[in-house]
């Protein structure tokens, strides 16, 4: 790793690889004056690509890098050690991961000054990502390598999980006759709500619904509606975190796990 990187008041950036996170991020710095250049002008060079490109294009880069340059890729779980090719020979080494939705780039572009990127490398890198990310209005928050997984991990668990959630609520009212159109729209408003609330005044403060009230009749209704094992596997597990979260007795709780868990047959 190197302890020094070109300093410019305004870096130029490249970005490798087009995709959704390239795009977005492309359109970003657009909007910000961030100026794009070939990847042997720029003082700082993003490798948005898939994590198991990220090393093979760290190779073929090398011979085009200028002394000096930062070199950040944008993956959520991999190491800085996937730059390992580009160590040892001056430039700032790290990863950049913006904590956004990017399967609309145009619309992640636009709400890039709301989002966090997550920070992980040497300190020049690092340096160097943070002064980017100011550019862009945007927030900052710096990880260890080693603490990845975990942090990738909760993504997951905010964002696609959250997708499977809506995706199986929008299957079931499919059964009612209720279409995929309508039912995103009915949901639109609640789930919006939820999020605000979580984000206001935190996830217990939050809950609402069955669970909350130690409501174990319509547990049981809930369950035997159900169409599929699945489902109720899946009702069951994430029923088990409400529990948890929602303030009733101890007795009431030991109700709810039970009524979770109790075979239909």
């Amino acid at each position: 790793m190197t302890n020094s990187v070109r300093k410019k008041s305004n870096s130029q950036v490249a970005i490798v690889g087009m995709g959704h996170v390239g795009r977005g991020l492309a359109l970003a710095f657009r909007v910000a004056g961030i100026r794009r250049v070939p990847v042997g002008r720029a003082d700082i060079v993003l490798l948005a690509v898939r994590d198991n490109q990220i090393t093979r294009t760290a190779r073929e880069i090398a011979p085009r890098l200028a002394p000096r340059t930062c070199v950040l890729h944008t993956s959520g779980i991999a190491p800085c050690d996937a730059l390992e090719s580009l160590s040892g020979r001056g430039f700032a080494l790290g990863s950049m991961h913006p904590l956004l939705s990017f399967a609309n780039p145009r619309r992640a572009a636009a709400q890039v000054s709301e989002a966090t990127f997550a920070l992980s490398g040497d300190q020049c890198a690092i340096a160097a990502a943070r002064k980017l990310i100011r550019r862009l209005g945007a927030h900052v928050v710096t990880i260890r390598d080693r603490d990845k997984p975990l942090y990738h991990a909760a993504a997951v668990f905010a964002a696609n999980y959250l997708v499977a959630n809506f995706s199986v609520a929008c299957d079931l009212l499919a059964r009612i006759g209720i279409d995929d159109h309508t039912a995103r729209r009915l949901f639109a408003p609640l789930a919006r709500g939820v999020l605000e609330n979580i984000v206001t005044h935190g996830a217990a403060r939050a809950l609402s619904g069955p669970i909350s009230r130690g409501d174990v009749t319509t547990l049981r209704a809930h369950l035997a509606a159900l169409p599929h094992e699945s489902h109720r596997r899946l009702y069951a597990a994430l029923g088990e975190v409400i529990v948890d979260l929602a303030k009733i007795s101890p007795s009431q709780k030991s109700q709810l796990r039970r009524t979770l868990h109790a075979r239909g047959d």
